[in-house]
């Protein structure tokens, strides 16, 4: 994992499966890399599994700091709430470590998919298990005191990149858009930084019942459009890469 920490877009994929196998990731989901078959399809790809999840990882500058959309917002959001899902059904952290962005995206990814843990006390189950605790405005206390993690990402970065004086570190740490279904409402949202952006609308309430989601996949029309839109506008001369969760066979 040499190569993560001066290649951090383009070996997303490589590098989540290695924090997911550290952190307790179920083995039956793993990261894919599908940059060549979503960035330029204009249908959804036949070869492509159900994505539970997908990010957009794209390389930045000091001038390119602003949410792709202006969205439903809820940057400091919580508002007290003691609710594992915030804002209709979304389990997230507010980015408050910067140079990091790959593990919020990581763990935007890993929790917003039902039965993400193999075993109990694994690192993603006390890190849900924290989230449950905490409003949203609190969960920053969460990730800057989870040892554990911090662990599980040195060792698959092979690098001490968490640390802000790591000489690994980008300028600029990269910008990674993140496309995750709610559990609660079904709906596919874009989390963009501390931006929260509902792309689809919840489905219908017979179609929750019947517990459809599961099966679904967030690369909806939609999502292609918009993740069509962040590559024409982010990543017209910058390395980017497309990294979708997916179902094992």
């Amino acid at each position: 994992m040499a190569s993560y920490a001066g290649s951090r877009v383009k070996d997303t994929a490589m590098a989540f499966n290695e924090l997911g196998h550290q952190t307790g990731l179920s083995s039956t989901l793993r990261f894919d890399d599908v940059t060549l078959v979503v960035a330029t399809a204009e249908t959804a790809p036949a070869v492509l599994r159900p994505c539970r999840a997908v990010v957009v990882a794209v390389e930045t500058d000091a001038e390119d700091g602003q949410p792709v959309s202006g969205g439903s917002g809820g940057g400091g959001g919580g508002g007290g709430k003691l609710d594992f899902y915030d804002d209709d059904g979304v389990v997230r952290f507010l980015p408050t470590i910067a140079h990091i962005p790959d593990v919020y995206a990581f763990l935007h990814m890993a929790l917003n998919c039902q039965s993400v843990a193999d075993a109990i006390n694994s690192i993603l189950d006390k890190l849900a298990a924290a989230a449950r605790e905490n409003p949203l405005r609190n969960r920053n206390v969460v990730i800057q005191q989870a040892a554990d993690l911090r662990q599980a990402y040195l060792q698959t970065a092979a690098g001490d990149v968490w640390g802000t004086g790591s000489a690994s570190l980008p300028r600029t740490p990269p910008r990674y858009f993140t496309f995750v279904r709610s559990q609660k409402t079904g709906g596919v949202y874009l989390i963009d930084g501390q931006d929260l952006s509902e792309i689809d609308p919840a489905w219908p309430s017979v179609l929750r019942e019947r517990k459809c989601m599961d099966d679904s996949t967030v690369l909806t029309a939609t999502v292609r459009s918009t993740i069509h839109e962040i590559c024409q506008k982010h990543a017209k001369s910058r390395p980017y890469s497309i990294t979708a969760l997916v179902s094992q066979d």
